[in-house]
């Protein structure tokens, strides 16, 4: 399994929804233990990872990204890894008490209310 902070990830992105840890496999996902959320940018309750900038999602790609079309779209180092991701910056900035908390939550993730 792997983790990130940053500006969060687009966990419906072909390459990488199949590798996301919160998908349940029928079309649902289950965000707690697989999301975190601390200045709730994406929203409270049922939200699911969002990035609203597109770093989280990017560098989330470098490490997993894999479309399952064979030799064509795996782009992501450790494709068949399981991810989750904490959302460390707000925006294009990071405060750092967004910082800690995401960092703290991937060290023990809970539910992602926190």
């Amino acid at each position: 399994m792997v983790a990130n902070v940053d500006t969060g990830v687009e966990y419906t992105h072909p390459a990488l929804v199949r590798q996301y840890r919160g998908t349940t496999g029928d079309g649902a996902y289950d965000h707690n233990y697989n999301w975190y959320d601390p200045a709730a940018v994406c929203g409270t309750g049922d939200s699911g990872p969002c990035d609203n900038v597109g770093h989280g999602t990017h560098t989330m790609g470098t490490m997993v990204g894999d479309d399952g079309d064979p030799g064509e779209n795996q782009i992501g180092v450790a494709p068949h890894a399981r991810w989750i991701a904490a959302k460390g910056c707000e925006s294009s900035w990071c405060s750092t008490e967004s910082l800690v908390a995401a960092a703290q939550w991937i060290l023990a993730p809970r539910t992602r209310t926190g």
